[in-house]
């Protein structure tokens, strides 16, 4: 078996760690803004490196050369500037791909603490009978709010004053 290069093993754990954090996040911003960006996955992929290796290390220079007052200060703010435009060029040319927004069914809060509390006890009980019940309540609670949305409560009474009687 070849050892895989210590660079790729660099963006494989941040390929890795984008796509479990979006996965468990998933359910928080579907619930609070009805649609999943998936162009955020793809930019964690590049951005974070790009902030590990570029500007975090500007910013640390700049920072030095202020504290010493070394005559290097405008050129490593400047090269930081231009470093931050590139990157939001990159970010704004990833974000204008309409294909990278996912419109899901909006979940109830009932569905995303139950969501929430089910990956909970999954990483810390062995009793797997609070995963059944947890199973039970999400698909009881997604019933229930199918049910509300099949039905429409968007009951409207209209009362019309016509004179002699009402129109209700």
């Amino acid at each position: 078996v070849k050892k895989i290069p210590r660079v790729l093993q660099y963006f494989l754990v941040i390929a890795a760690s984008s796509t479990v954090v979006g996965f468990f996040l998933a359910p928080l911003v579907l619930h609070i803004f009805g649609t999943m960006p998936l162009a955020g996955l793809l930019n964690n992929i590049w951005a974070v490196p790009y902030f590990d290796f570029v500007v975090i290390p500007l910013s640390l220079f700049y920072l030095l050369s202020f504290v010493f007052h070394l005559p290097l200060t405008p050129w490593i703010v400047t090269v930081w500037d231009h470093s931050l435009d590139i990157f939001v060029k990159i970010l704004t040319c990833v974000e204008s791909f309409p294909s990278f927004t996912l419109t899901l069914p909006t979940p109830h809060l009932s569905q995303v603490l139950i969501f929430y509390a089910f990956v909970f006890l999954f990483f810390l009980t062995r009793q797997k009978r609070h995963l059944i019940f947890l199973s039970l309540g999400f698909l009881v609670s997604t019933g229930i709010i199918t049910y509300q949305n099949f039905l429409g409560f968007d009951l409207r009474i209209t009362q019309i004053d016509v004179g002699q009687g009402d129109a209700i």
